[in-house]
């Protein structure tokens, strides 16, 4: 059929066929025979032709999702077809189950009496209910089933079991039901799937008024599946699915009416935790932006309601989230910086130019900042942005050197395509005796043989600069070489001679007459001011965890989000 294959790596055209299968290996006879594989094939793929047909209606033009129905449209097509099969036989207890309907000789007003249930019927019921969902009654698969549903999302287990509980308590009270259909966890499988829908999959998990609704999606749920099981017991047919089906699309139709209800577009399903983080996120960024109300196209982009709409969440996740993040770090605000990344905001997000909020503090000699940033929140030490440099690059090109030895026990390096800057540099540094700048260069992998326009190296230059302290830091330490020649054909001994002190003339002689066994580079600048002490930074660390993680805006904040806004507004 050539389906998307997009929607078929996710199984969006897998599931319906799955319970297709079981549905008809459970109600027939002889499921262990090879006879029954030709109709799970068929009616397995003809479910999958019907996702297809009624998507073009429920997804297109309502929105809505086709949940199960194709498989319960295939499954009661082959239940009602195999009464007529001559080699086909249906299971007649399962088929048409009694404990299905609700009860049927109702007894006098006078002699109603409330129906008690063993609590092992109605504690086994609650994980029978989540494993009757695939045809099986066993409270142990329930069980299991509810930790593998855990492992993907606590949220949708915890729903499944709230689902479970609701509807079975429900069913009980209202029908006065037997145990056995309360032990074997009939009653309780279609409010799971509908508390499972409601509960944070198709709604975003927010405000106790989502709660309300949940439950009860649950007992109404309860109350169509009896209506449903009226229905179709004189033709001897089960509910199936579609109490559930029914009630989830009712909800999602009234979910545009009521501001309580956000739901989740399709196209951006995923597991309740994406999107509760992704909510949470947008709020904050919304009263982070709420000096800019009155700008009439940032209010028409992003609604006039006071919620944010479940559509506009990948738009400023994706356009306004990197805009906060790095003018919080060029503010050094840790506290908001703190807050959108425990929010689930990206702490790699980039700028118009590629620069991620390390990049910033880097830049901006942050030590702190940079401290937060890599060990709580594993940014990216080798992020390259729009002008090729990186995290270390920068800090180094602003001067702020007492962040190199950290940055470079954390595997940060200086970026391949600035190789010839970097050689600059360190020919500019060894010209002006800066040994500090010129130790780290070195010590970050940069060649001291790298020679500049006139071919001169770093040894050339600290000869000509006369900074003996540097010549001898070169030669002993940075396997700077002797012989090298520049365009003009000198040597730096040469260079050297030509100096009123032939201090370092005499030294660079006597280097290249009796070489000594070079050290290697290293660093040698000690770290533990850096890594270690670091008592006023969990001092900081603790006064921001006791101050509230939303707060006002600074105006320089403000000045610097403009320029960028507006931009996002033309495009």
């Amino acid at each position: 059929m050539r389906l998307d294959y997009g929607s078929i790596r996710a199984g969006l055209y897998g599931y319906n066929g799955c319970l297709t299968a079981m549905a008809i290996a459970h109600f027939s006879f002889g499921s262990d025979s090879p006879q029954i594989i030709g109709p799970v094939v068929l009616m397995s793929a003809c479910s999958t032709v019907i996702l297809v047909a009624i998507g073009k209606l429920l997804v297109v033009r309502l929105g809505l999702s086709p949940f199960t129905f194709s498989s319960q449209v295939c499954s009661f097509l082959w239940l009602l077809g195999a009464l007529k099969f001559r080699y086909f036989f249906l299971n007649g207890t399962l088929v048409a189950p009694e404990l299905l309907t609700a009860v049927v000789e109702k007894p006098r007003l006078s002699n109603v009496s409330a129906v008690w249930y063993s609590v092992i019927d109605i504690f086994a019921g609650f994980p029978a209910s989540v494993s009757e969902v695939y045809f099986l009654d066993s409270p142990l698969t329930g069980v299991i089933i509810l930790v593998g549903v855990f492992i993907c999302s606590s949220i949708l287990s915890f729903f499944a079991l709230f689902g479970a509980v609701t509807g079975q308590l429900s069913a009980a009270y209202l029908f006065g039901l037997p145990a056995e259909a309360i032990h074997m966890g009939l009653w309780g499988y279609n409010s799971v799937l509908t508390c499972q829908a409601l509960g944070g999959m198709f709604f975003v998990l927010s405000g106790y008024q989502i709660w309300l609704f949940t439950l009860f999606g649950s007992v109404i749920t309860v109350l169509v599946q009896a209506a449903v099981s009226a229905f179709f017991s004189p033709i001897g047919m089960p509910p199936l699915m579609l109490p559930s089906t029914l009630t989830c699309w009712l909800f999602c139709l009234m979910a545009g009416s009521s501001k309580n209800m956000i739901a989740v577009k399709l196209i951006a399903v995923s597991i309740p935790e994406d999107h509760s983080r992704r909510f949470r996120l947008t709020s904050l960024i919304k009263m982070h932006f709420e000096f800019m109300n009155n700008l009439s196209t940032i209010l028409q982009k992003f609604g006039h309601d006071e919620d944010i709409s479940i559509e506009e969440l990948a738009t400023i996740e994706v356009e306004l989230v990197p805009i906060l993040l790095c003018s919080y770090a060029h503010q050094n605000d840790r506290r908001s910086l703190k807050a959108l990344l425990h929010e689930g905001a990206d702490v790699n997000s980039t700028d118009y130019d590629l620069r991620s909020p390390l990049h910033l503090a880097a830049c901006g000699g942050k030590t702190e900042l940079c401290l937060k940033l890599i060990r709580n929140f594993r940014a990216n030490v080798n992020l390259v942005d729009e002008f090729g440099g990186t995290p270390l690059y920068d800090a180094f090109c602003h001067g702020n050197f007492h962040l190199i030895p950290f940055f470079y026990a954390c595997g940060a390096r200086m970026p391949v395509c600035k190789t010839k800057e970097l050689a600059f540099y360190l020919c500019a540094f060894s010209f002006e005796g800066n040994l500090e700048a010129v130790q780290y260069l070195i010590a970050c992998g940069v060649n001291p043989n790298f020679a500049d326009y006139d071919g001169r190296t770093a040894l050339h230059l600290a000869v000509c600069g006369n900074h003996f302290s540097l010549v001898k830091h070169l030669v002993e330490e940075s396997n700077a070489s002797l012989s090298v020649v520049d365009y003009y054909s000198q040597t730096p001994i040469q260079d050297a001679l030509r100096l009123p002190d032939y201090r370092i003339a005499d030294y660079l002689q006597h280097w290249r007459d009796h070489p000594s066994k070079q050290k290697p580079r290293k660093i040698n600048i000690l770290m533990e001011n850096i890594l270690y002490d670091n008592d006023n930074y969990d001092q900081d660390e603790k006064e921001e965890e006791d101050d509230e993680l939303t707060g006002n805006i600074s105006s320089g904040v403000e000045e610097s989000l403009l320029p960028a806004l507006f931009c996002i507004m033309i495009i």
